[in-house]
């Protein structure tokens, strides 16, 4: 069978769980993974988006192992999560092309993988055999130019028309599963071999560190507005000996001023994920410090598990799917807890290492893949 993905996310450069569990798919199936569209306003916003515009002439960008195809969307006009005419109008032409596509390479009634809730415009233009929809966020809480009652209308037609819904948090499960009884919780998952090469093996010291001083609380991801920049600059600021190492990407939605100014923030900018558990091999400590709101109330935060793949201590904002792992993860009520929670982390007994690794095996990508495949599986027995 086909699979066609309608990815929130381009293929590169930050690995998430859509390309993970696209990875995973038997290599029997034929896999066309469509990274979202730009806008055509863009590149006015973020030069880096200009080639978005071209792009996708040029598609397939790339194929992987021989069944992966790697396909940009065309860009399309703005405004559309405030207007559902524009989604509409967008999700026209799109379609057109998706079947120029299609018709090119013989893709005949795919399973469709879903994860931005306005594609359920699409869904009347293309045809499809089987209908996924993988709900990894709370859409209509991100920032920026959105309608949140539109986009949760969106994601309320999308679950009504899916075969089957999966969730990746429990709040996320509870809200998704009123519009659709065929919804799983799927949490996030790790690289378990790849992150856990940092407990077992000799790992090279990167030559950034080689100038960085003291205890080092490491964070590794996108850093955007869902990212409490009070709080790393809270902690910079009242434990000066220490050293805080920001591994990730950071977005225009975020202002990081004061904490370049500071001589024990570092921000390494993004790596490839390979790379990764080298750098948190010399963490004293991982961080989670996502704010506290209505989207990340909702989130399963995937570097929580590449962390205690690593068996390294982490310390975390209390946010409620993290609270399942709090005999494996510090969490902290407030700013000072935090730092608080840090201390308490970085003489922690080493007999929690074991089990913290533990618990990433259970949650690695093959193990939450074999889970998805089994349930999909069953619904298609059962003809849902």
């Amino acid at each position: 069978m086909d699979i066609v993905c309608f990815s929130a996310v381009n293929w590169d450069p930050i690995m998430t769980r859509i390309q993970h569990l696209m990875k995973r798919f038997p290599k029997g199936n034929r896999v066309f993974f469509f990274e979202p569209p730009s806008t055509l306003i863009s590149p006015l916003k973020d030069r880096e988006r200009l080639e978005d515009l071209y792009i996708w002439i040029k598609n397939p960008k790339k194929k992987l192992d021989n069944n992966i195809y790697i396909l940009k969307l065309p860009p399309v006009f703005p405004f559309y999560n405030k207007n559902r005419i524009v989604n509409r109008i967008n999700s026209f032409f799109l379609a057109v092309y998706l079947n120029i596509i299609f018709k090119r390479f013989n893709v005949q009634k795919p399973l469709f993988w879903m994860y931005l809730p306005n594609n359920v415009d699409l869904l009347k233009y293309v045809k499809y055999s089987y209908l996924v929809y993988d709900c990894v966020d709370k859409h209509s809480e991100f920032s920026g130019l959105i309608n949140k009652e539109l986009v949760e209308q969106y994601e309320r037609e999308l679950c009504e028309k899916s075969n089957v819904v999966f969730a990746t948090a429990e709040t996320l499960y509870e809200s998704v599963k009123s519009y659709n009884p065929n919804t799983y919780l799927i949490p996030n998952g790790a690289d378990f071999d790849l992150f856990n090469s940092a407990y077992t093996q000799n790992l090279e010291k990167p030559e950034e560190f080689l100038n960085i001083k003291g205890r080092v609380l490491g964070y590794v991801g996108v850093i955007r507005d869902w990212v409490d920049i009070d709080l790393i600059d809270y902690i910079a600021s009242r434990r000066e000996d220490w050293s805080i190492v920001l591994i990730g990407p950071v977005g225009n939605d975020v202002d990081i001023t004061r904490l370049r100014s500071k001589q024990n923030v570092h921000f390494l900018g993004a790596r490839k994920q390979q790379e990764l558990p080298r750098y948190i091999k010399y963490f004293d400590v991982c961080l989670n410090v996502f704010k506290v709101n209505e989207l990340t109330k909702n989130v399963s935060p995937l570097k929580l598990y590449e962390y205690m793949a690593t068996g390294k201590p982490i310390v975390s904002t209390r946010m409620p799917h993290v609270q399942n792992y709090t005999d494996v993860v510090y969490i902290a009520d407030d700013y000072e807890d935090f730092i608080k929670k840090c201390e308490i982390a970085m003489g922690e007994d080493k007999s929690v290492v074991e089990k913290r690794i533990e618990c990433a095996k259970q949650a690695s990508w093959d193990n939450r893949m074999k889970d998805i495949m089994a349930i999909i599986e069953k619904e298609f027995a059962l003809g849902r």
